[in-house]
């Protein structure tokens, strides 16, 4: 990833991750978010929120609260104790997941 190497590190640590990306961003491709999350591999509570039409920086990332929710969210989860379900924010709507 070059001159940030956000994937190489979250890839040694095992923290619940989310990710939060702007689908137009042009200052941080889309595909190396996307890489940025599929670092976090298969770990539990760790999540991708795409925002539709976003840029870099753009309005659109807290006018409807996709990124403050996606934040509560990861409090939520990083704080979570084991078994319990949540609901988690999802682009297509709200779904419960499993932390364990």
């Amino acid at each position: 990833m070059g001159r940030y190497p956000v994937a190489e590190r979250l890839a040694r640590i095992a923290v619940p991750t989310t990710v939060v990306y702007g689908t137009e961003d042009g200052i941080v491709p889309p595909d190396q978010s996307r890489a940025v999350a599929a670092a976090a591999g298969d770990r539990p509570c760790s999540w991708l929120v795409a925002v539709r039409g976003a840029d870099h920086n753009d309005r659109a990332l807290l006018d409807d609260g996709v990124l403050l929710r996606a934040v509560i969210e990861l409090a939520d989860r990083a704080t979570i104790k084991p078994d319990l379900t949540f609901t988690v924010l999802k682009l297509d709507g709200p779904s419960t997941a499993h932390c364990t």
